[in-house]
């Protein structure tokens, strides 16, 4: 696990992802993460770079604490409804085998699992 305890102290951390197994068919993999200032920057395989405030990273965790379950009906179940997570930061990162990363947070969440294509699509936004 990557630590970012000493976001405060420089402002760059960076976590090197290349290498590992190769992943499967083409999905575009982050080559490098980092946090600049408090946001999280991603420079992706094919040289595309994406940038990702904490606050929109922690509300759109796809985590069912956070976006909540359908039954087979559509009726949803839980989540967090139009919360506001202005101030959190993240204070480190797991890489998920060779399709995501899971992401701890200083409000202590950390079940939300992101997917490489989750991650592409919120630093384009």
């Amino acid at each position: 696990m990557k630590r970012l305890s000493s976001i405060s102290k420089s402002p760059i951390t960076a976590l090197n992802l290349r290498g590992g197994a190769p992943s499967v068919g083409s999905m575009n993999q982050p080559k490098t993460m980092q946090v600049i200032g408090s946001d999280l920057a991603i420079i992706w395989e094919d040289g595309q770079e994406g940038y990702i405030s904490p606050e929109a990273l922690r509300a759109n965790s796809p985590s069912a604490s956070v976006s909540g379950e359908r039954d087979i009906f559509g009726t949803q179940y839980g989540g967090e409804f139009q919360k506001s997570y202005s101030g959190v930061t993240i204070d480190s990162w797991t890489s998920i085998g060779n399709y995501a990363i899971r992401f701890q947070f200083s409000d202590g969440h950390n079940t939300g699992i992101y997917g490489y294509d989750l991650l592409r699509r919120l630093g384009k936004a």
